[in-house]
């Protein structure tokens, strides 16, 4: 594949900046000869991509690292105690894995397309969440290889056969990642700016963790007059609005853009959203009500959706979603959009400035993972006005007093006195 002119990576290789910088070039080079002569990758020189290596000169390293993760077709992150502690090299994680989390809504039985490697010996036990849910089979590396390493195998030569087997065998790891997922291409722009995804947010609370993800949509048993049916299931959770071009329920992709951002989804219908949200609160959970244009055509759905409305819970985000190449909803977009405006005039707020929108309008599943990241902080910083102060364990220490100032014997306001 081309991007801009360029062939895009077959791999990117993704490491902890140590000293040992040297042996992990020597390690990338055989490992791109490897995958260049196993395949038909035209050009030797670009088969892997390393930020030492794939940069040309005059260029913006950071956006060549962008570029690369968003082109390459497989991410082979490199373990070691080190590499988990590199907030950079969790921003990388965090890039490709908007990727995947793309593709798999729209191919969700491939596979995975991060190989990880082996470069110095971690107890699984201490991997990062994102990395327990990677599966790999370090002894099919070889038994030397899955005890020490690559670091241990490349510097002592009596491990020199050990070593190219190794490498061998991640290689065709890699090449029947790339041929089994089909990962496809996307923009810089298409990616947040990444997180670490290796070190959650700092949250004071459960509910600042739980996110109760509401899908309000019909289902086949109650569908609006002559509504095409295809985008339903048996129950709310089968929602596919950008059917056929996607095949993952729009709730489950929610939910897993969810993880991605360190949080604990749960799906629950509008019915279960509503029975939830009535008792007002907010150490539930902060909330993600995803909508159906369609939803208020359906009298017992409008109903709900406008008690909901109703209700004082600013800490529950609003998705409304779209799919503008649905010819049916094309056509009656006006219609929809004006009654959606009058079951949720708070959630989707009206003309004034002032007024405190938390909601946002999707188009395409990229839309919802690039939106999220706003509604659901915008949620949080208003679930923060509601949800009971959690204050730090232990005893409180006493508040200093000013030294050599005068004093009138009064302890002095830390957040007002200088030292």
């Amino acid at each position: 594949m081309t991007s801009g002119g360029r062939e895009t990576p077959f791999f990117f290789l993704a490491y902890a900046r140590t000293p040992e910088k040297p042996w992990v070039k020597k390690l990338f080079h055989e490992l791109s000869h490897e995958v260049y002569e196993r395949t038909t990758f035209p050009d030797s020189a670009a088969v892997g991509f390393m930020d030492v290596t794939g940069i040309p000169p005059g260029h913006d390293w950071r956006e060549e690292i962008y570029w690369a993760l968003a082109t390459c077709r497989v991410f082979v992150p490199l373990y070691s105690p080190r590499y988990f502690t590199s907030v950079e090299c969790g921003r990388e994680w965090h890039a490709f894995a908007q990727r995947t989390l793309d593709h798999q809504a729209r191919s969700p039985l491939t596979q995975s397309a991060i190989v990880p490697a082996l470069w110095a010996p971690i107890v699984p036990s201490e991997l990062p969440e994102v990395a327990q849910r990677i599966q790999m089979d370090h002894a099919d590396l070889g038994d030397e290889y899955a005890s020490e390493g690559f670091y241990t195998l490349i510097k002592n030569k009596v491990y020199q056969q050990q070593y190219v087997t190794a490498v061998q065998r991640l290689a065709q790891h890699i090449i029947r990642a790339a041929e089994a997922s089909r990962l496809q291409s996307c923009r810089i722009s298409d990616l947040n700016r990444p997180g670490n995804a290796f070190v959650p947010p700092q949250r004071n609370a459960p509910g600042d963790q739980r996110l109760n993800v509401i899908v309000a949509a019909p289902t086949l048993d109650r569908m609006p007059d002559g509504r095409d049916p295809s985008f339903y299931g048996t129950v709310p959770d089968d929602w596919n609005p950008f059917h056929p071009q996607t095949q993952q329920p729009i709730g489950e992709y929610a939910a897993g853009v969810a993880r991605l951002n360190f949080y604990r989804p749960t799906l629950l219908t509008l019915e279960e959203g509503c029975d939830l949200l009535s008792a007002q609160n907010p150490a539930e959970g902060l909330g993600l009500l995803l909508v159906d244009a369609w939803a208020g055509e359906d009298a017992e759905m409008a109903r709900r959706l406008a008690a909901l409305d109703a209700l004082r819970t600013e800490w529950v985000g609003t998705m409304v979603i779209w799919n503008m190449s649905d010819s049916q909803t094309q056509l009656n977009a006006d219609r929809l959009a004006s009654r959606l405006q009058k079951l949720l005039p708070n959630r989707l707020g009206d003309n004034r400035p002032m007024t405190p929108v938390n909601s946002a309008r999707i188009r395409s599943p990229e839309e919802l993972r690039t939106k999220f990241p706003g509604v659901v902080e915008h949620a949080l910083r208003r679930y923060l006005d509601y949800a009971e102060a959690w204050p730090p364990s232990g005893d409180i220490p006493p508040r200093p007093r000013l030294l050599g100032t005068m004093s009138f014997g009064s302890d002095v306001n830390p957040e007002g006195g200088s030292t």
